[in-house]
């Protein structure tokens, strides 16, 4: 089972850092569910929209600096309850660099930046201050950057987080004592009160083996620094060490290796059959027309193949595989990669045809007036001697086509088919990593095109010197 955890990416509480999700939130939220027997998945959401996506299912849990709170519906029910307290909150006072307010007495007659439903709007409100509501740490901050407060009032630990990003433009004063403090907790849906039961007893069995305190003390000798990896990361940080890790996850990690392999084997796969499929198709269309053009027969079926021809090549091949997929074949239960190797095989049939016939042309006409000298008629000539000559002039672009016709597949995820550029970007979307998935793909892309390079090299090689 899986526990969806949903936050704003509120430092230091859930940052993402190197494609791995930190925080005091986050690392306490994988201790938690580790001792319950699941896996997390971090998903980030505005905070306006944190309630409504909690309400989705009752596997999602809110996270990021939460102060435990009666939230009520316009009904005066209970949407979402909050988990047990894990951590208190104490409130600093933030300014601009050099400004006059020093502390809680200096806020009369000053605008001050709060969360929504934080205890710090009383407590402004008890110092003749008035306040502006904001729904997260990151607007408030931003408004008094911007000099449109004289201060904020925020949590210390996530001041701490953000004074990194504005330098040296806004600074801690003074910690408030004398401000209420908040308990911190995790929200579920009120629909999810066995699973909360169960988060709890595992929260209590975490607080009492003293992981949650060494969680916020190392997040806190770090200065809650955003750039801070996470309590459980014991990778190796060095630049090769960054490299293996990102690696072992796009490719170790969860078996994600197979999902390359199985990519590789549904585009091999497309790739042998679309190529056959489009040898048959092009011999065919090149001959109707080569004996077109000879001897001024089969006009219609020529006209046919032209026009073909013309269509195929003229239009995009996405849009041929996509018409073939939800048009022709949409009431079929064909296997979504036959399909695919269908199209691009009728695809390829088009330019294999024109390769033929080129090379169809190149061959003296002399050597079709023999073999009719010999007895052979339009059909065994083209069969038994034209043909065979024809394919050792074509076989450098008959290489150059199934290249062509191998890069061509990558679109074949447009239809659902998990090929292998699918699957890179599959792996791109679990891993939150780029960079070395498509890496990985496009080396084995390369990888297969100098295999087929050689093969035809060795081909050509060999039909040189038979004749």
């Amino acid at each position: 089972p899986t526990l969806f955890i949903i936050s704003d990416n509120v430092a230091p509480y859930c940052y993402e850092r190197l494609a791995n999700e930190a925080g005091i939130d986050a690392d306490i939220l994988t201790a938690v569910a580790d001792k319950m027997g699941y896996k997390v998945r971090f998903v980030d959401v505005k905070a306006s929209q944190l309630i409504d996506t909690i309400l989705w299912s009752p596997n999602y849990i809110g996270a990021g600096s939460l102060a435990i709170r009666e939230i009520l519906n316009k009904d005066g029910e209970k949407d979402v309850v909050f988990s047990d307290s894990y951590a208190t909150d104490k409130l600093v006072l933030v300014t601009p660099r050099g400004s006059d307010i020093s502390n809680a007495d200096s806020l009369s007659g000053k605008s001050v930046a709060v969360l929504s439903d934080s205890k710090a709007i009383d407590y402004v409100a008890d110092k003749n201050g008035t306040t502006s509501q904001y729904e997260t740490v990151n607007y408030a901050m931003d408004a008094v950057n911007r000099g449109e407060k004289d201060c904020a009032i925020v949590d210390y630990a996530s001041a701490k987080a953000l004074t990194y990003g504005y330098g040296n433009a806004l600074e801690i004063k003074d910690v408030l004592t004398d401000a209420p403090v908040s308990e911190l907790g995790f929200m579920f849906s009120a629909s999810a009160e066995n699973l909360m039961k169960e988060f709890n007893k595992a929260l209590a069995a975490v607080k009492s083996e003293g992981t949650i305190e060494e969680i916020q003390k190392y997040y806190a000798d770090n200065n809650y620094n955003p750039d801070t990896p996470s309590f459980f990361d014991d990778t190796d940080n060095s630049f090769w060490g960054k490299i293996w890790d990102r690696i072992e996850r796009c490719f170790l990690e969860n078996d994600r290796w197979e999902l390359y392999f199985d990519g590789l084997n549904n585009t091999l796969k497309i790739t042998v059959v679309a190529l056959l499929i489009g040898l048959v198709i092009g011999v065919l269309l090149a001959s109707a027309v080569s004996l077109n053009a000879q001897t001024g027969k089969l006009r219609i079926i020529a006209a046919l193949c032209k026009g073909y021809i013309t269509i195929i090549r003229g239009t995009p091949v996405m849009i041929q595989l996509l018409i073939i997929y939800y048009v022709v074949f949409a009431s079929s239960s064909l296997n979504a990669v036959l399909v695919a190797s269908i199209a691009f095989g009728i695809n390829s049939g088009a330019y294999i045809a024109e390769i033929v016939r080129s090379g169809m042309n190149s061959v003296n006409k002399g050597q079709t007036e023999a073999a009719r000298c010999l007895g052979l008629n339009n059909g065994q000539a083209m069969k038994s001697v034209v043909v065979p000559q024809a394919i050792r002039n074509i076989m450098p672009a008959l290489g150059n086509e199934s290249i062509a016709l191998l890069k061509e597949t990558s679109i074949a995820g447009f239809i659902g088919v998990v090929d292998l550029t699918r699957a890179g970007d599959i792996i791109r979307g679990q891993t939150y990593d780029a960079l070395v998935p498509l890496i990985a793909v496009a080396l084995i892309y390369l990888v297969i095109v100098l295999i087929l390079q050689y093969v035809v090299k060795r081909m050509e090689r060999r039909l040189n010197n038979a004749y």
